[in-house]
């Protein structure tokens, strides 16, 4: 078996592994183990570290997938590339810290309940390490990566990362530890990950150290320019998947209980993606690789593949997880949390942008990897502002649901732009006869469940409710071949079993 092959193995069970840990956490534990606004602080202090973590960073990880190569050469310590990617980030990091102490009173000015307000003052400093783990795993999962090691920094951040948040929240629930204990351990999980990272380069002996940077002078125009892109893009990209949840905190009517309220329902809704990320991060190489070749005819057929892959296998979990969204909040009225009943529109709201964006396909990949990629970041600063427009406009008119509505329009107008600069640009566009026929066939199906009755235990409801109507969905998406890819897997599946 290749290096590559067994990589992407290993990396893939460690993604769905991590999917399962973190939706056991998501769903059950954080709600249950901690009071809302609690958990909405934890959310916080992660979208509020991760977003000056990837500006302090200074791109260096975009830098490193990109250029490493040129570097690379284990005899001559990589030139002293790693030395350079760990130390040019402390400019950064310092002036993370500086907007942390400059921006306290402004930021918290922001927070009038006082259980927010209280939490956010009390443990506000924790920002600065959290910024700090973030930069260095970051730079560090780049740089094992760039070695074609891409398995282990997964495993720290997907499922390390994961367990041990599982952990610390029994420990908690047990009283074992008190919250204070909790969230000073929670922000030290992420620092560990980079300790376990740093391990791991020293045990394969890739923790090569070097002080002479003549290599990197001798392209730092190059390097400097491509990370100034790359620095705002991701940047700008993070701040959209967060700004949502962000002016939830100060904007709605209870801060940080309604942010966590919301986090919980909002990941419900952004499951329906996890197969998508699949789907394009094995997508992406095929388009770069046909973009080099001048090979439109393949990006298109590759195009119309994801989107209609996408859209068939995100209908069928929207279906289960609308289906099934009472049986959920019930879940959570029997453990002493009926107040999650408030978030149940957000599913539905974030479930529908998430179900668009899986039908318009690859369209920002294919613009990212063409050479008009610059106008990927003209895309994500118009939907920052897009984005800050319709949640401030909402968020308190009709609190969380304005948030899941905001995110809903500007999802669809953000992706409803891409497909046109794509159709108009290159000729391209992902739908087809069968688009239109699975959203028969998912609204039709969905519809049904409002016709089965339902049981009086909400677990042999979700489980008789799913069965009916996932079973159905999958038999005429299968019958009506909506998608070639997802009827080979099912025969593939068949075949192994025997049918």
């Amino acid at each position: 078996m290749s290096e590559i092959k067994r990589q992407s193995i290993l990396s893939s069970l460690f993604m769905y592994a991590g999917i399962a840990v973190g939706f056991v956490n998501i769903i059950l534990l954080f709600p249950v183990v901690l009071l809302t606004e609690q958990y909405g602080f934890t959310r916080w202090l992660l979208m509020i570290g991760s977003t000056l973590g990837l500006f302090a960073q200074l791109g260096i990880p975009s830098i490193t997938y990109k250029f490493f190569p040129y570097f690379k050469d284990k005899t001559q310590k990589h030139h002293g590339y790693l030395s350079l990617a760990l130390l040019l980030p402390l400019i950064g990091v310092g002036l993370a810290c500086l907007f942390v102490f400059i921006f306290q009173d402004f930021i918290i000015d922001q927070y009038s309940k006082p259980e927010s307000l209280d939490i956010i003052q009390q443990y506000y400093w924790l920002l600065i390490p959290l910024t700090l783990f973030v930069v260095y795993y970051n730079i560090l999962n780049a740089y094992s990566t760039s070695l074609m090691r891409a398995a282990v920094p997964i495993f720290f951040r997907d499922v390390f990362v994961r367990l041990a948040t599982t952990i610390i929240l029994l420990l908690h629930y047990w009283q074992i530890i008190d919250f204070n204990a909790f969230v000073i351990a929670y922000t030290m999980i992420f620092g560990l990950q980079s300790v376990g990272l740093l391990i791991f380069l020293k045990s394969i002996g890739e923790l090569q150290f070097k002080w002479d940077f003549s290599k990197f002078w001798s392209m730092s125009k190059e390097m400097i320019r491509y990370g100034g892109y790359a620095l705002f893009s991701g940047g700008a990209a993070y701040i959209v998947s967060n700004i949502d949840g962000l002016m939830v905190s100060s904007l709605a009517a209870d801060q940080l209980k309604d942010l966590g309220i919301y986090s919980v329902f909002f990941f419900i809704g952004t499951v329906i993606m996890v197969p998508a990320k699949a789907i394009t991060s094995i997508s992406l190489p095929v388009v770069a690789e046909s973009w080099k070749n001048d090979n439109l005819a393949r990006i298109d057929e590759v195009y119309k593949k994801t989107a209609i892959t996408q859209l068939v296998v995100g209908f069928f979990l929207f279906i289960l997880i609308w289906s099934n969204i009472d049986n959920f909040i019930a879940l959570l009225a029997s453990m002493g949390k009926p107040e999650y009943e408030a978030g149940k529109y957000v599913a539905l709201f974030v479930g529908l942008a998430k179900l668009f964006d899986g039908a318009t396909g690859i369209n920002g990949g294919i613009i990212v990897t063409s050479k008009h990629y610059r106008f990927d970041l003209l895309f994500v600063i118009a939907l920052i502002g897009l984005s800050i427009l319709t949640n401030y406009l909402f968020i308190p008119q009709y609190g969380i649901l304005g948030a899941a509505i905001a995110t809903a329009f500007t999802a669809f107008i953000y992706n409803f732009g891409k497909f046109l600069f794509v159709k108009f640009k290159f000729g391209l566009q992902p739908f087809s006869k069968k688009t239109w026929l699975t959203i028969l066939v998912g609204t039709l199906v969905l519809g049904l469940n409002y016709v089965l009755p339902s049981l009086d235990n909400f677990i042999l409801d979700l489980i008789y409710r799913s069965v009916i109507l996932g079973g159905l969905y999958l038999g005429l998406t299968f019958f009506l071949e909506l998608s070639p890819e997802i009827n080979k897997a099912i025969k593939q599946v068949l075949k192994r079993v025997g049918i």
